[in-house]
């Protein structure tokens, strides 16, 4: 799940915080680094945990329908007279799994759809309207068909879902920055379940290895100890504006992106160009990406004019 993309918003966000503090804590950094991941980390772990608490939204749903006089007048009586939520085995797989349970338990993660159930029971009744929810109800049961509805939930009903995001900024202000990695991992992870799998199955890891994070933490590390040089870069291509008038945000990404192409020989300075470009796309404004592609085109050009061309 944390992969470089990711890793480089995270510290552009990091980046970002330092300096709209007017260069802050340089030590903090390192520990405000390895929070962020852990808060990802812990989406990734809160969207497997919807899943559960689907199903066991759905059974109790199911057991009040059970009891009312005119069940049918239930916004919920599609999803919940199919039954096939509340006997989902997929998800009954996530809600026995070991790693997921200690996971959530270690991390204090339980409240998070205990005290979000409207945005639960939002995504069911969203469900129950769509196309993949209808075809699935008409399937003959199997843990394929399980699965499939698991994975078109997730990617489906959750990405984009305003109510469901909302809960998600209240827990943390970044989680929704996460969302689609999260997601994305999350199916994947359930692709290694089987039918006969059970609650000792493994989940994926969520970083490759050490050396990601090393990635990330060399990366900020250079950014902050050569910002000046890296600001030096700058101002040249400024051309009659002074480089305290650029916005927080632009100048992050753009002393980010440098610091990448000054302190990685390994990554081609055409590929550091196009990452950055995409997280002006999302955090800078509109009229700002042109303005961040043509920096970081013409600092490309002048560390390393070979790679630029065959870039070209």
């Amino acid at each position: 799940m944390i992969n470089r993309s990711l890793l480089r918003i995270k510290s552009v966000q990091i980046l970002y915080s330092y300096f709209v503090s007017d260069c802050g804590d340089a030590e903090r950094t390192d520990e405000e680094l390895g929070e962020s991941i852990s808060k990802a980390s812990d989406l990734y772990y809160c969207v497997l945990q919807f899943l559960v608490e689907a199903r066991r939204y759905a059974v109790r749903a199911a057991e009040h329908n059970e009891c009312m006089e005119e069940p049918e007048n239930d916004p919920l009586y599609e999803l919940l007279h199919c039954g096939k939520v509340g006997n989902n085995r997929m998800m009954k797989l996530l809600e026995e799994n070991t790693e997921l349970n200690e996971y959530i338990e270690s991390r204090a993660l339980g409240w998070v759809w205990e005290i979000h159930r409207d945005a639960v029971k939002d995504v069911l009744l969203k469900v129950q309207d769509d196309e993949y929810f209808k075809k699935y109800a008409a399937e003959s049961e199997s843990f394929e068909a399980d699965a499939v509805f698991c994975k078109h939930l997730l990617q489906k009903s959750l990405i984009g879902n305003v109510e469901f995001e909302q809960a998600l900024e209240e827990v943390d202000i970044y989680w929704n920055d996460d969302l689609y990695n999260a997601v994305t991992f999350a199916v994947k992870t359930l692709k290694h379940f089987g039918e006969h799998s059970d609650k000792d199955e493994k989940l994926m890891p969520i970083i490759k290895g050490i050396g990601e994070m090393d990635y990330a933490r060399r990366l900020v590390r250079y950014a902050i100890a050569n910002y000046k040089t890296i600001d030096e870069k700058i101002k040249p291509l400024l051309k009659g504006w002074e480089i305290s008038r650029l916005s927080v945000m632009d100048l992050t990404v753009v002393r980010a992106a440098v610091a990448e192409m000054m302190a990685f020989d390994d990554i081609h300075i055409g590929v550091s160009m196009n990452e950055y470009i995409e997280i002006a796309k999302t955090y800078c404004g509109d009229n700002s990406v042109q303005f961040v592609s043509g920096l970081l085109y013409a600092i490309g050009k002048e560390l390393s004019p070979l790679e630029m061309k065959s870039k070209k």
